[in-house]
């Protein structure tokens, strides 16, 4: 009798556990894959709630996004709906996984989970490059594939006029960090080439896709590899003398530069561009005087090709004890310090106008002086002004046409201001004109 009863209670339990698969995760399913496109038929075994179903449903290609593919559903019948997904972006021939996420039934305690992968097929093409691409000497490019392409079958159906060192460029979002297959690689040429020439990168017949699709005809990519950039001039030329402790260094180039690079014996300062064929430099901080210094300029055109380095060798000028000179500082607040030597003999509290511009620091010489001077188109004028190689005028307080003082400009003195002069206080204004000669040294910087 005992017995009888186990054998009973088993077989509900069994029962049981099958009704709530099949209420849950039971489901029967069919994939049918021609090409690009694919038809998933699920078969659910029990009515599922229709209006909300695309919501749990997600697509993870392996290596194209969610948004590559076309997802259309059809319903069979309450229980089976058929899933067609085409693939429409540049990948194809890829493993996609389907996954249904707690799908709800027409009971609204009960859902349904579904994971399944699609393997598409597609033909082996190029993507990119498709035209004759543009390298670096000693840099790597990509190729990248319509389809996944295993990266060991791929080293050995690939001839190159040099050795290149071949690897996977991307990962699955499947495998994880598997760098087994891949649609783009990164090739590395296993010495620099040279430059100016052609190379050819060949992909050989029978190479195999990693969906089994085979390669009928040899496809060829060519490499051009880059001119070596020169650079044109220098200022202040090498071996120069009598260079400011401040100075602005300027290169330009007859081919376009994406980088340049001055070498110092601290470190590598960064150019600034001041066009595709120009760039600047400046030191981070004022240099010491009467010192001679070593330096290399390198710049890289937009390939990455890197030119040779040039030499830039120069001496700072002396400043003797008694020379006065001057530095302005750009910042909150800006001011000007007057030197004696090494000494500081006053410092002024300025405004710099903000239409002066970055490329403006260096080192500049007064070339003129005057009591006054006004703009008619500003209707604007100042005391005391005095003018600096290139041009970047300090003054006095502005005055408007009646010349009377401009009391917004007086108020805000220490703070940037409109225009591109430097305005000082009217004190300051006839202290500088009075003691500041001509060609006096002034380093601006921020």
């Amino acid at each position: 009798m005992y017995k009888k009863e186990t054998v009973i209670a088993a077989t509900i339990a069994l029962f049981v556990i099958v009704a709530i698969y099949i209420l849950t995760a039971g489901s029967f399913s069919h994939i049918s894959v021609e090409g690009n496109q694919a038809v998933v038929t699920i078969n659910f075994m029990t009515s599922m709630n229709k209006d909300t179903f695309l919501d749990n449903v997600v697509i993870t290609p392996a290596f194209s996004n969610s948004g590559d593919i076309l997802v259309e559903t059809e319903w069979v019948n309450d229980n089976t709906v058929q899933i067609k997904l085409t693939e429409m972006g540049e990948i194809r021939g890829q493993t996609v996984r389907l996954s249904i996420e707690s799908a709800s039934t027409q009971f609204s305690f009960w859902k349904k989970t579904k994971k399944l992968t699609i393997d598409f097929k597609s033909d082996i093409s190029i993507v990119e490059p498709l035209q004759p691409l543009l390298v670096a000497s000693d840099n790597s490019f990509e190729i990248t594939f319509n389809t996944p392409i295993l990266a060991d079958t791929l080293r050995r159906y690939t001839e190159a006029t040099a050795d290149f060192k071949i690897e996977a460029a991307n990962n699955s979002k499947l495998n994880g960090t598997s760098t087994s297959e891949a649609t783009t690689f990164k090739f590395t040429p296993e010495a620099p080439l040279e430059n100016d020439c052609e190379y050819t990168v060949t992909f050989k017949e029978g190479l195999i896709a990693n969906s089994k699709q085979i390669l009928d005809h040899d496809i060829q990519i060519v490499i051009v590899t880059d001119k070596e950039p020169i650079i044109s001039s220098i200022s202040p030329p090498n071996d120069s003398n009598w260079i400011g402790i401040y100075p602005k260094i300027t290169i330009t180039s007859d081919t376009p530069i994406q980088e340049a690079n001055l070498y110092t014996g601290e470190g590598i300062i960064q150019g600034q561009l001041a066009s595709d064929y120009k760039a600047i430099f400046y030191f981070h901080e004022l240099l010491k005087p009467d010192t001679a210094y070593q330096t290399e300029i390198q710049i890289v055109s937009p390939t990455g090709e890197k030119s040779k380095k040039y030499p830039l060798n120069f001496t700072t000028v002396p400043i003797n004890e008694d020379r006065i000179w001057m530095s302005l500082h750009i910042g909150q607040p800006s001011k000007i310090v007057v030197y004696e030597g090494q000494e500081v003999m006053k410092e002024i509290i300025c405004s710099v106008g903000t239409d002066i511009l970055a490329t403006q620091k260096g080192t500049y010489y007064i070339i003129e002086k005057g009591d006054s001077y006004y703009n008619n188109a500003t209707k604007e004028g100042a005391n005391s002004w005095i003018t600096l190689s290139e041009g970047l005028i300090i003054h006095a307080i502005l005055r408007d046409e009646y010349w009377k003082v401009i009391e917004e400009y007086e108020e805000i003195l220490g703070s940037p201001m409109p225009g591109e002069t430097v305005m000082v206080s009217e004190e300051d204004g006839i202290w500088l004109f009075d003691n500041i000669a001509y060609d006096t040294m002034v380093i601006v910087l921020n």
